[in-house]
């Protein structure tokens, strides 16, 4: 056959004869948005031919598919997957490349001699043999076939969730102490004088500051689960803001806050200031279940002094839950201000699913023809490439087709079928099943109408919010489609 007539393709006997994965390797040449359609385990068996047909149809339209410093090798290759592989002459590879580096001031040796010896020399690492090699033709590349999914992974039998009775002791559940220490109380108010002092700072210098006064222990995992839940209990108490990506932190500003219970009664959130401190006779009220500074009180006597002082900018916050009830959005309002982030489930190796109170292996949520196919729900996913083994928590929200990220117990509230509180007229109290704990800003105006953390009810299933108005409880559980009961 002379030199003008020969003809180049890819052979999948040429891979074969060099141990090559030619799916792989046609995989790696798409585009960043085609490679998010199909991780690399399932692109291993998969069909070449399906890579080759959104090369030719779309990768290789995009401008960087063939930049003029592409290597002359790898821009031979190149050229053959976006003819798909056809039969191609050294001549009609010039012919393209000159046509495409055109305008480029980078002059370059395109010539059909060139693109020969090139091709010639393209088997070992390419694949690429010439129509008078004795190689088959790429007809055993396969068909045009997307990659099998593996078989899903059967959902686990449907459970109704059933906290049981709030007012009823079951020695099944795990119970808490009864009430923190004194020394994991003293811990917290020296981390609350440390960011008054501060002011703001990154989440890295809270962390550091955490573990320095010892509200964190050692042990890397340990010390970020306690310092989240260290951020969350001074969120909560109103003693600090977060910005939105998490990033940022700064001290509230300091006021009283009318206790919803008791008009004669206020105490302190926000910034804790010792000269304004030592001015006043505050009275301690410690924390009870989950460690936090104590809530300091005074009388609300107080307000008048300050409103005619105007005391160190000290403000009155008045029933801060019964305001900030009012002021919130409904939960899919809520959801809606959630930040949503462009990932592509195939490229993570683990997609775990939030079902009974654990996260399970789950493999039917993946990307078809640009649509991402999964049930709406909590998702943890990894890939166990990387190094820091960094995991996601997202919530995936399938009518808008959104990934959001969101605070922990927020994102998984999302994910509660039906949720339910019970109201305690006799105390006062709503309480609220520890598995449907509410999104952190929600939380936050239970946590304000008495200023003390939730405890726990007699079934320690249930989490209890003391001293909340009944209209603030029906205000909150009906932003959030709760079934609210009455004891």
């Amino acid at each position: 056959m002379a030199d003008l007539d020969r003809t180049y393709f890819l052979s999948a006997d040429a891979a074969n004869d060099a141990q090559r994965s030619l799916a792989l390797i046609v995989y790696g040449r798409q585009c960043w948005m085609c490679r998010q359609n199909v991780g690399m385990a399932q692109a291993v068996i998969a069909s070449p031919q399906y890579f080759l047909e959104a090369i030719a149809d779309h990768c290789s339209q995009e401008p960087d598919y063939l930049l003029p410093d592409t290597p002359m090798k790898e821009a031979v290759f190149r050229v053959l997957l976006a003819r798909r592989n056809e039969e191609t002459t050294a001549e009609q590879v010039s012919e393209e490349l000159s046509r495409r580096w055109a305008a480029t001031q980078f002059q370059r040796d395109t010539s059909p001699r060139v693109m020969r010896r090139l091709l010639d020399s393209a088997r070992d690492y390419y694949c690429v043999v010439s129509s008078d090699s004795g190689y088959e033709y790429r007809a055993k590349i396969g068909e045009s076939v997307k990659p099998p999914k593996p078989p899903p992974i059967p959902p686990p039998e449907p459970r109704p969730e059933d906290p049981g009775d709030p007012f009823a002791a079951d020695s099944d559940v795990w119970r808490p102490p009864p009430t923190s220490s004194p020394e994991e109380n003293a811990a917290y108010e020296r981390m609350l004088y440390w960011i008054s002092a501060r002011g703001e700072g990154t989440w890295a210098q809270f962390r550091d500051a955490a573990r320095t006064l010892g509200v964190t222990k050692d042990g890397q995992e340990e010390d970020r689960r306690m310092a989240r839940s260290a951020m969350r209990r001074m969120i909560l108490l109103g003693h600090v803001d977060l910005s939105d990506d998490g990033e940022r932190w700064s001290a509230s500003r300091t006021v009283f806050v009318r206790l919803a219970d008791d008009p004669n009664a206020v105490y302190l959130a926000g910034a804790r200031v010792p000269s304004f401190l030592s001015g006043f006779a505050l009275r301690k009220t410690e924390q009870l279940h989950d460690a936090g500074p104590p809530r300091l009180d005074a009388d609300a006597a107080i307000l008048q002094y300050l409103d005619e002082t105007r005391a160190l900018g000290v403000a009155d916050a008045g029933d801060a839950s019964e305001r900030l009830a009012d002021v919130l959005l409904s939960v899919d309002g809520w959801k809606d201000t959630l930040k949503a982030v462009d990932i592509a489930p195939a490229s993570f190796d683990v997609v775990e699913r939030y079902e009974d109170s654990e996260f399970r292996p789950c493999n039917a949520l993946y990307t078809r023809d640009g649509r991402h196919i999964g049930e709406s729900g909590m998702y943890r996913l990894r890939r166990e490439s990387d190094p820091s083994g960094r995991t996601w928590i997202v919530f995936f929200d399938e009518p808008c087709q959104r990934f959001l990220r969101g605070d922990w117990y927020g994102l998984r509230f999302l994910s509660v079928k039906a949720p339910s509180a019970v109201y305690d007229a006799e105390s006062g109290a709503l309480l609220i099943p520890d598995s449907q704990r509410w999104p952190l800003l929600y939380e936050r105006a239970l946590t304000l109408a008495s200023g003390l953390l939730p405890d726990r009810a007699d079934n320690a299933a249930w989490l209890r919010y003391p001293n909340l108005p009944r209209g603030v409880a029906e205000t909150l559980c009906g932003k959030l489609n709760v079934n609210l009961t009455e004891n």
